[in-house]
């Protein structure tokens, strides 16, 4: 998806705990599972970081622990869901009355807003982190850096969401006039 896609999207979705997680999944690129099972004490906002780990009840994908950088937008989106409030650090970031929200849920309920504006059915949820990949992509960032980010196991998996626009592509002859 891309970027007015995602304001579509966000300006049908009432409930600000979705909003949060479709920002922060577009600007972080992380897994939603990944996402719904933080805890705060998995967030530093003083370095502006997340680390995403293994847990009891819950294993990455490659099983390896990684920290993302956060940018301004999802540094925000936590402070302002962190304010006035105490929260326990095992508490998770996303939850409701305490337990933490499902993917399935947040998968159908993105779907529905997909549905809604009519744009692309074969968009899911997991668009998002392509999208996130893509844009770092088109953005000029080296693929090392984009598997890094994406807790890829190897620049193969990396590759396949890397689609270069057209305009890059012709960036790239262009340099060699």
């Amino acid at each position: 998806i891309n970027n007015e896609e995602l304001n579509q999207i966000l300006s049908i979705t009432a409930k600000q705990d979705l909003k949060d997680i479709f920002v922060i999944l577009y600007n972080t690129g992380m897994r939603i599972n990944e996402l719904l099972n933080l805890y705060w004490q998995d967030v530093d906002l003083n370095n502006r970081l997340i680390k995403i780990s293994n847990k009891v009840n819950f294993t990455t994908k490659n099983k390896k622990e990684r920290l993302i950088p956060i940018n301004n937008t999802v540094y925000n989106i936590l402070i302002n869901r962190q304010s006035g409030k105490i929260r326990q650090a095992t508490e998770y970031i996303f939850n409701k009355k305490g337990f933490k929200l499902s993917s399935d849920y947040v998968s159908k309920e993105f779907k529905k807003r997909i549905r809604t504006l009519g744009l692309n059915e074969r968009i899911h949820l997991h668009s998002v982190r392509h999208s996130f990949c893509s844009n770092l992509v088109n953005l000029n960032i080296s693929l090392y850096t984009i598997k890094e980010l994406a807790g890829h196991n190897n620049i193969a998996t990396t590759q396949i969401y890397a689609h270069l626009d057209n305009s890059v592509l012709r960036d790239a002859v262009n340099l060699l006039d």
